[in-house]
């Protein structure tokens, strides 16, 4: 179904759908009034932070970007989260008017990258493997989801297959990394490690008090008293 209640009558079409609106760069939020000084006036910035003028400044934004240019940008990126956020709630009432969440379903919003708006020169993502760019959020709810649990432990985008496939009656492979995230099992001493690669250029390892990277360089932070890297 569109927005409106339609139902699509490809699957290929409902994709498309989805990507152009719930893009959070998307032109949605930055030209709609409602969403635009969502979190406070914007500041005086003729800059426009779309995927093009950002990719321009990827590296260099701190130089070529005033604050304000940086200011408007991150307000219309939360923004950005806000309009998604509210098209996701229009989407679960319909599948849930539906009749769709009646009987067993489990459903997980996440993200491939964070962003970086300055924190280290520029703007953006660009493989670099700080918390900005890998902590992203993980959202499940479903009928064997516990409502309203946060998780404290350490979890990897690489869980979230073998989760639905287990939610789906369905033994992963053996070959398939990562864990069933709602599994009990035997505490193990990796269970508060990730690890994170860029290609083949980048990789780190983090635990709730460390971080290591190596990216031609050795980085090494003690998150408790840098959080900050």
């Amino acid at each position: 179904w569109d927005w409106n209640g339609t139902l699509l009558d490809d699957t290929e079409t409902c994709v498309a759908a989805l990507n152009g609106i719930l893009g959070p760069r998307g032109m949605g939020p930055v030209t709609c009034e409602e969403y635009r000084e969502l979190f406070g006036e914007l500041p005086a910035s003729d800059f426009r932070p779309n995927a093009e003028n950002l990719r321009a400044v990827i590296d260099t934004a701190t130089r070529d970007l005033s604050e304000d240019d940086l200011a408007k940008s991150r307000m219309l990126y939360d923004a950005g989260i806000r309009f998604t956020d509210d098209r996701l709630r229009r989407l679960f009432d319909g599948l849930a008017e539906r009749g769709l969440f009646d009987d067993e379903y489990l459903v997980i919003i996440t993200y491939d990258h964070g962003e970086e708006f300055g924190e280290r020169g520029g703007v953006s993502h660009r493989g670099l493997l700080y918390d900005e760019f890998i902590r992203v959020p993980l959202i499940a709810f479903g009928s064997a989801v516990p409502a309203g649990e946060v998780r404290t432990d350490m979890v990897s985008a690489i869980d979230i297959a073998p989760t639905i496939l287990a939610a789906a009656g369905i033994d992963p492979s053996s070959g398939m990394q990562g864990r069933d995230l709602f599994a009990k099992r035997p505490a193990s001493r990796l269970d508060n490690v990730i690890f994170s690669q860029f290609r083949n250029r980048r990789y780190a390892v983090r635990t709730p008090e460390w971080k290591f990277i190596s990216s031609g360089t050795l980085e090494l932070y003690d998150l408790t008293a840098d959080p900050g890297e």
